[in-house]
């Protein structure tokens, strides 16, 4: 069991405090209840268990009993839970149940990890968390960062249109650049790795990030949207979940241009929040806080406008 507690984070609250997202609540998980959330974070745990970094894990954050809401948070390509620390710090400590899980393939101590996965494993993955935070009760939110962003619209789309209450979509690669296909196609073909920042001494220089990864992008992008821009009119059509996009005009992974299109396009049930190229946000670091580079990443890659967003978030989920 020791091995299970190094490998996933599960917090539990013991107090029970009133604030602004969710009531008092003194009822406490029955012990069929336990057992369930218990076998969930050994089956997680059971998965990650020669990880790169141990801080890189999923993170399983649920209360000593029931809440008015359950956070589904989906990190990016190469990336972690822990790249969206900020935001799930924020959700636990404000009432919600949070659900983070760590994609097939990420920050394995394997050098050949992502090799051995495809973009179907992580959707099913996906499934899989969205059907356990349902089974927690409350208000399910997805909140997903570019490919975690592609994985909860793609679980909405098919899914029931209760399965989610609202979904939040942070830099989401409705159209992926030019420049970001041509390096996940060719990278796969001739077994490319990404290389780091020659000056790069935080974990990412650790890990190993072949290019393939971007290809099963690009795969799950043609299984959401199709393979045309007709294709991907009828699935944005098909949105039916209050949701806000969030995007920079700073991004060179995909094109801001189609998140304000679809904002305008679905405006009746789509909100957006764009940061503009003087403010300096990038896709990498959209999603990041303070919190999410401390002893993690020197270079100091994180949104300085992390409280507006997170602000904007609020009034999006819980007072609209």
């Amino acid at each position: 069991m020791s091995r299970y507690i190094s490998t996933i984070t599960m917090s539990i609250c013991l107090m029970f405090c009133s604030n602004a997202f969710s009531r008092t609540h003194s009822q406490k998980w029955s012990v069929e209840k336990l057992r369930s959330i218990a076998e969930f974070r050994d089956r997680i745990a059971s998965a990650e268990t020669s990880l790169l970094f141990q801080n890189r894990n999923s993170q399983l954050r649920v209360h000593a009993g029931p809440r008015d809401c359950t956070v589904v948070v989906l990190h990016g390509l190469y990336q972690s839970p822990r790249d969206m620390q900020g935001i799930i710090n924020h959700y636990y400590a404000n009432g919600c149940h949070v659900i983070a899980p760590l994609l097939a393939g990420h920050w394995r101590a394997d050098p050949d990890a992502y090799y051995k996965v495809t973009s179907k494993d992580w959707v099913e993955q996906t499934a899989a968390t969205f059907r356990f935070a349902s089974e927690l009760g409350g208000q399910v939110i997805a909140i997903g960062h570019s490919t975690g962003a592609l994985l909860a619209l793609n679980y909405q789309l098919n899914s029931p249109p209760t399965a989610i209450h609202k979904s939040i979509l942070i830099a989401p690669p409705l159209q992926i650049s030019v420049k970001a296909t041509l390096a996940a196609l060719f990278g796969s073909l001739f077994r490319i790795n990404q290389r780091s920042e020659p000056n790069d001494s935080s974990e990412y220089s650790k890990q190993i990030r072949p290019a393939i990864a971007g290809r099963y992008v690009l795969d799950l992008h043609r299984a959401t949207f199709g393979q045309t821009d007709e294709d991907r009119e009828v699935a944005c059509n098909a949105i039916s979940v209050p949701t806000l996009l969030i995007s920079t005009e700073n991004d060179a992974t995909i094109h801001h241009s189609e998140v304000v299109r679809l904002a305008r396009f679905r405006s009746n049930l789509i909100r957006i929040l764009v940061f503009n190229e003087e403010q300096e946000v990038f896709h990498d670091s959209i999603q990041r806080s303070d919190v999410d580079i401390e002893n993690l990443d020197p270079r100091g890659w994180r949104n300085a406008f992390f409280s507006k967003m997170i602000a904007e978030m609020d009034s999006f989920l819980f007072r609209d």
